[in-house]
């Protein structure tokens, strides 16, 4: 009973359970381009993700971006892991996509003219 106690102190604590233990959140770039944003493209690239990688939580378009950002909660770590490793410079739609861990800072919602 004690053992339990201590490990659910310790989850509150770290904010971590063993299963959520990991980077899921992945970040592409060049989804798609500002004009041709729709909730459509959003949801087929959601399709895409889990025919290819595995069950995405939750996923985010960020329409006004320039960049054609699209912000993708993996289920478990390891997808987003194979994710990165197999989706990295790959071509969807006619455009080369890049991706990456999310860093826990960056805002994709505001764009920085310069």
């Amino acid at each position: 009973m004690e053992l339990i106690k201590a490990k659910v102190i310790k989850e509150k604590l770290t904010g971590w359970s063993e299963a959520k233990i990991g980077l899921r959140i992945v970040i592409f770039l060049n989804v798609f381009t500002v004009e041709t944003f729709t909730d459509k493209v959003i949801s087929e690239f959601k399709e895409y993700l889990e025919e290819n990688i595995g069950e995405v939580e939750r996923i985010r378009g960020y329409k006004f971006n320039p960049d054609g950002v699209v912000e993708a909660k993996f289920k478990k770590p390891g997808e987003a892991e194979t994710c990165i490793q197999e989706m990295n410079e790959v071509e969807y739609n006619a455009r080369v996509l890049k991706c990456f861990y999310w860093d826990g800072r960056q805002d994709y919602r505001r764009v920085t003219e310069i």
